[in-house]
């Protein structure tokens, strides 16, 4: 998966792929996105935004939604808006 790639699973631009990159939370392997490692790394430390969970997303997106819904039910903290 390349990071546009990603960006269209997650519902997010380009730019904001790149900041996430950036910030650590996107792991590159040989040019392509690890998306085991991604996948932690935003389950962890990345808050998307209140209209993100509204937005059609791909497995990544849809795996990183499981997870904190999960979360949630475990720790009764709402997390979406």
């Amino acid at each position: 998966m390349t990071l546009a790639e990603l960006a269209d699973d997650l519902g997010l631009t380009r730019a904001r792929v790149s900041q996430l990159r950036t910030d650590g939370l996107i792991v590159l392997r040989g040019g392509q996105v690890d998306k085991r490692a991604t996948i932690e790394r935003l389950w962890l430390y990345w808050c998307p935004s209140d209209g993100w969970w509204d937005k059609p997303v791909g497995p990544v997106g849809r795996e990183l939604r499981r997870r904190w819904r999960e979360e949630q039910q475990r720790s009764g903290i709402g997390l979406e808006g």
